[in-house]
């Protein structure tokens, strides 16, 4: 799955950092100025809160677009999400899905260019 969301936001002119977990993310973040940040909460539970924690620090910092990939069979992980604040909920993205990625992060580059204008 990164590696699917990373190809998507590159053929959209993005370029991309891929982690393999929430405290390489977290590392990553602030190293680096995000403008967008895609987080999978996918597979086992274990490893969920992690990622959980770094979507509540991401969406707190100001310019930066927070997309969740989730769970299409989990009602309360995207209520969760909502109201956390994040940009986009994408539940049940698979590989047959890399098109419609590529668009949202088409779509996304106008939206960080205008958050870039409003500061």
């Amino acid at each position: 799955m990164r590696e699917l969301l990373s190809q998507s936001a590159n053929v959209a002119g993005w370029d991309t950092v891929v982690c393999s977990d929430h405290e390489d993310g977290l590392a990553a973040f602030n190293q680096t100025r995000f403008q967008m940040a895609f987080i999978d909460l996918n597979g086992p539970s274990s490893i969920r809160s992690g990622f959980r924690d770094l979507c509540h620090t991401l969406v707190a910092q100001p310019n930066v677009l927070v997309a969740v990939c989730g769970n299409a069979t989990d009602p309360k992980e995207e209520i969760w999400a909502r109201q956390l604040g994040v940009w986009l909920y994408l539940p049940g993205v698979a590989l047959e899905h890399a098109e419609e990625l590529t668009a949202i992060c088409d779509q996304a580059q106008l939206v960080a260019g205008l958050s870039a204008e409003i500061r």
